[in-house]
């Protein structure tokens, strides 16, 4: 980056190096977020090979490494939407969604795409994700170009597995932290085209789980939440709580902040096995994000993502009435013992706030829980 003398320049300079030194596409790896010391040298070593989303994720905690702003852009063709809102089309032979970057360059976000080394222009002007998106609807010409930079073998554009302007047909731009431990990962969606509720939460939201039985033994932990929080839960002091007796359960009503923590379990302690966060209740408006928080790194081991369109239940559950007889779940691993916290936190497009019904969380065994229905 010595030899870079505008943002410009080291856009194109890292951009280069997260392209060429990304070994492979496949295995996929676990996505770099937080953007560690180790995961970098992972990734650029060949060890950690990444496909769009790390590539990109990596990019952008390298250009906020040196102050360059940059934000995630979200891609997807007319199928992975028609897929996700139809049962006879759930089945897709390749993905067709694509993950990219837009860096804030002279005064305007441009379009730096990492898996392909490439950037788009249109007339000799650089293009942004919705510049690119209108230039195609328009019948115009844009270009790719790499900046000079080389190509490698089955990694060009003309390689991509389908016609990047297809994958313009819903574009999602994200602002999102990768390097800071404490907030990475969380994002706010800033604009999507077409207008309108995003669809990541039609391609991204987690599936529901047939409602755990209530056979003690396979709970290890289990906070009844049907008039009352439980004792050591603790909650936003912006969002409101309260007893919803008709539903049976506690209403909350989130802060507008999107990812932010609403409500939040007590410490709990659990030796190395395999488990499950279940979450009894309904999404009334907006989204519910679940969250497994090593409280020692405060880094989630894992999450879950729920929403009030949730329509993918389990076959024995009624479309109509998906969460009342479906549990909402997490899993997660412990090589150790730790301590962990349940988190539940908004989910919601740009920034709004939620609606839940809250009425049970349990930790259970993962092996004694049937994953069918």
């Amino acid at each position: 980056m010595k030899q870079a003398k505008t943002d410009w320049e080291g856009a194109i300079i890292l951009r280069d190096h997260v392209y060429s030194r990304n070994k492979i596409f496949l295995p996929i790896a676990e996505v770099p977020v937080p953007l560690t010391v180790e995961k970098y040298k992972a990734i650029v070593s060949g060890q950690s090979p990444q496909i769009c989303t790390g590539m990109s994720l990596a990019y952008i905690g390298l250009l906020q490494a040196f102050d360059i702003p940059a934000r995630l852009v979200s891609l997807a063709n007319n199928e992975a939407v028609n897929r996700t809102q139809s049962p006879k089309n759930s089945a897709a032979k390749i993905p067709d969604t694509h993950s990219t970057v837009e860096v804030f360059l002279d005064k305007r976000w441009v379009l730096q795409d990492p898996s392909f080394n490439t950037q788009w222009e249109l007339d000799g002007k650089p293009l942004g994700a919705l510049e690119l998106r209108q230039a195609y609807l328009s019948k115009k010409n844009p270009i790719s170009t790499t900046n000079g930079r080389p190509v490698l073998p089955r990694r060009s554009l003309q390689e991509f597995y389908i016609p990047y302007q297809d994958v313009l047909a819903y574009v999602e731009i994200s602002e999102i932290e990768i390097l800071n431990p404490k907030n990475a990962g969380s994002f706010k969606v800033v604009v999507t085209m077409p207008p309108g509720p995003t669809w990541r939460h039609a391609v991204q939201s987690s599936p529901l789980a047939p409602s755990l039985n209530n056979e003690k033994e396979t709970r290890v932990r289990d906070w009844d939440l049907s008039e009352h929080l439980p004792m050591g839960w603790e909650t936003l002091p912006n969002a409101k709580v309260w007893n919803n007796s008709q539903e049976k359960g506690i209403g909350v009503k989130t802060d507008a902040s999107n990812s932010g923590y609403q409500l939040w379990s007590v410490p709990e302690s659990l030796p190395g096995g395999d488990y499950q966060v279940r979450v009894k209740g309904d999404v009334l408006d907006g989204g519910l994000y679940i969250g497994v928080l090593d409280t020692t790194t405060q880094q989630f081991i894992s999450t879950a993502y729920y929403w009030s369109g949730q329509r993918n239940c389990p076959r024995n559950a009624d479309k109509d009435d998906c969460f009342k007889k479906s549990d909402m779940m997490a899993k997660f691993s412990l090589k150790e013992t730790k301590p962990i916290k349940i988190i539940l936190a908004n989910w919601s497009y740009e920034m709004q706030s939620s609606t839940w019904n809250v009425k049970n969380v349990a930790i259970a065994k993962n092996q004694t829980v049937s994953s069918k229905p």
